[in-house]
């Protein structure tokens, strides 16, 4: 996905039976993205906000990205922290075989009992656009935790599995603002 600097936009990822627009509820699926960066001197800096529930998320614990937790008044949070830079020689070209480093600038999220969810793409002020990649599942939930996701009964997250909690914080201010 291109997004233009300084715009935000609200998406709705959906599974339906095939051949048809009919949601189809799965007990767990996988969702990631890759590419959450910025641009140069942190213009462009690119944000998701996931409207809608999920049961986890997964980023890297040397993960270039920031986070706010949670919780039963607000939901996931995740933008660019101030050292993921990025441009074209990091973006990835196979969601399958990520380098570390674009390990670093992607979450894979855990959505359970549910058809879909929403999320808003949002990026600062800056020149022409920002891309971010998607894909199902993603390595970085093996490579980086190698852990079993057991099947089951939707669950609101109230805490991130995460190894390290470095990357949590509240809203910055610019975020904060742009909501």
């Amino acid at each position: 996905l291109n997004v233009r600097a300084g715009t935000a936009v609200g998406l709705r990822f959906e599974l339906v039976a095939q051949g048809t627009y009919f949601p189809v509820n799965v007990d767990n699926f996988y969702f990631a993205f890759m590419d959450i960066d910025m641009g140069p001197h942190g213009t462009g800096r690119e944000s998701l906000t996931f409207t809608t529930d999920i049961a986890n998320f997964y980023i890297a614990e040397d993960s270039y990205l920031e986070y706010s937790y949670p919780n039963e008044t607000t939901n996931l949070v995740v933008w660019a922290g101030n050292s993921a830079s990025g441009d074209l020689n990091n973006n990835p070209q196979d969601p399958w075989d990520l380098t570390d480093d674009q390990e670093r600038h992607s979450i894979a999220l855990v959505l359970a009992s549910t058809s879909g969810f929403e999320v808003i793409l949002n990026t600062t002020t800056g020149v022409g656009g920002r891309e971010i990649s998607f894909s199902g599942w993603s390595p970085l939930i093996e490579d980086t935790f190698n852990t079993t996701i057991s099947q089951g009964s939707s669950q609101t997250l109230a805490a991130a599995t995460v190894l390290s909690d470095s990357g949590h914080s509240s809203l910055p201010e610019w975020l904060s603002s742009s909501r």
